[in-house]
């Protein structure tokens, strides 16, 4: 689904209204259309988290989502949850790598795919309690 801002830029050459933000739900695009220049801009979200963000707000509240593109804050709200979920999800996992015993031991002998592995663990353990509380809400 395609959000766009209230606020409408006019493009004399083409004659028509566009809008000076918008966020295509389904693609993870956020484009700016410059107000002065005419100038659009895309920015793509890659990470699957902002997917599941934006249609959890497309379906459970989708005003908040209006609100924020209509502030012209989207793209910036966007890349600070990119920030904060990847930050989180890594220190809960280094968390949990240092307290574990297995970890540590397969660390200092240099068993390099036991410790891929734990680690991974607790990155899929840490991204469930961390897309609970930043990405479904």
């Amino acid at each position: 689904m395609i959000f766009e801002s209230k606020n409408k830029v006019y493009d004399d050459k083409n004659v028509r209204y566009m809008a000076e933000w918008s966020v295509d739900t389904d693609t993870q695009t956020v484009t700016h259309t410059d107000k002065n220049t005419l100038e659009v801009k895309e920015w793509s979200f890659h990470e699957d988290f902002i997917r599941y963000h934006l249609h959890y707000r497309e379906e459970y509240s989708p005003e908040l989502l209006q609100k924020v593109i209509d502030n012209g804050d989207i793209l910036q709200y966007l890349e600070n949850l990119v920030e904060t979920v990847k930050d989180k999800i890594n220190r809960q996992t280094e968390i949990w790598c240092e307290q574990d015993k297995e970890f540590q031991i397969a660390n200092e002998s240099g068993n390099l795919l036991e410790v891929g592995k734990i680690a991974n663990g607790y990155k899929e353990q840490a991204k469930k309690d961390i897309y609970d509380a930043y990405v479904y809400v």
